[in-house]
């Protein structure tokens, strides 16, 4: 069973609506996005963990309401519930991979205990290395699509 995740949100909120700009000040998007990265370092917050979802997309419309603070915690909530959804979907596929992992390497001990002919294990054994590549590669894959297909797009598409 995958342990539930959740984040400071009411910390990471506050954090969020008490950077404030007056109207006449000019800040960039650069600007803007190098603050929320801090925000987020400050609450062990990676964004490299979660590219897609501290992203432009984020940025744009934080950038655009600046001046309406109040529209602001629906964006920061969703961005914080996209992060606690990758954090649960990562744990759950490492977990997903480990279960498989323990399965090949409990196969692999039973098949030596079973069969003495070092064809046979030999074989098994390549067989078994070249499928631990092949499911380091695809966990791999897998997480750069999750997120791209779940995360961004739908950031995307809810925000347009």
């Amino acid at each position: 069973m995958v342990e539930p995740f959740e984040l400071p949100k009411e910390a990471i909120m506050q954090s969020f609506l008490s950077i404030t700009f007056k109207p006449e000040a000019q800040i960039t998007k650069n600007e803007l996005f190098e603050i929320g990265k801090e925000i987020l370092h400050s609450n062990e917050i990676s964004i490299e963990d979660f590219p897609f979802t501290f992203s432009k997309i984020f940025i744009k419309k934080w950038y655009e309401h600046l001046l309406q603070p109040e529209k602001l915690p629906e964006f920061v909530n969703e961005m914080l519930l996209m992060i606690e959804v990758a954090t649960f979907s990562k744990k759950a596929i490492r977990q997903f991979f480990h279960l498989i992992k323990e399965k090949l390497y409990s196969f692999y001990i039973d098949s030596i205990t079973l069969e003495k002919k070092n064809e046979f294990i030999a074989d098994l054994t390549e067989s078994l290395l070249n499928s631990c590549k092949y499911l380091s590669q695809t966990y791999d894959e897998i997480m750069a699509k999750h997120h791209r297909l779940i995360f961004e797009d739908n950031y995307a598409i809810l925000n347009i």
